[in-house]
């Protein structure tokens, strides 16, 4: 390195000649080049490509209806993919007429939060998305501000999606608030 900076503040510097390569020898790879493909293999080993690399995720388009009384004792997420299966979900949350629901290009989607203190609580539906071959419902659970003064009556709040998407797993992904 000292005598590569003295030649370059003469003004001498050459580009070096290629070494000649001894039979059967191996060239060595480039630190460099060698530290971004590891690095890449790690961040999607955990996960954490679609965040850093664009092009991870893809909205999907979705209808929804929500409610405060689903009747459910505990947290659960309901899928229905055939037609007998929506009704179900549906008539077992809601008394008005089902949409129409067409399984060779739809899913539908209820999502329980379970029994609740008081009024107040709800879905929050943040999005849909597709990761993969896989849909992912985000949500969030509203509550009701902390100065409110509520009855304290059991709620049980769900909301329903019936998302543009047919054969995909979906999982729901809840986003939590600081």
């Amino acid at each position: 390195m000292y005598g590569m900076a003295i030649a370059h503040h003469r003004g001498m510097l050459r580009p070096l000649a290629p070494r000649p390569k001894a039979p059967g020898a191996r060239r060595r790879p480039r630190l460099g080049a060698m530290f971004v493909v590891l690095a890449a293999l790690g961040l999607a080993g955990f996960g954490l490509a679609e965040l850093v690399l664009p092009g991870g995720t893809e909205p999907v388009p979705y209808r929804t209806w929500q409610g405060p009384e689903a009747g459910a004792a505990g947290r659960e997420t309901q899928v229905a993919t055939t037609n007998a299966e929506w009704h179900a979900l549906w008539s077992s949350l809601r008394r008005d007429p089902a949409p129409a629901f067409d399984p060779s290009r739809q899913t539908g989607v209820a999502i329980l939060l379970g029994q609740r203190p008081t009024p107040g609580y709800h879905v929050g539906i943040l999005g849909t998305e597709q990761r993969g071959d896989r849909v992912i419902v985000l949500i969030e659970e509203t509550r009701p501000p902390g100065s409110a003064v509520l009855p304290h009556r059991v709620t049980s709040p769900y909301a329903i999606l019936l998302i543009d998407q047919s054969g995909a797993p979906v999982s729901v992904e809840q986003r939590v608030r600081d």
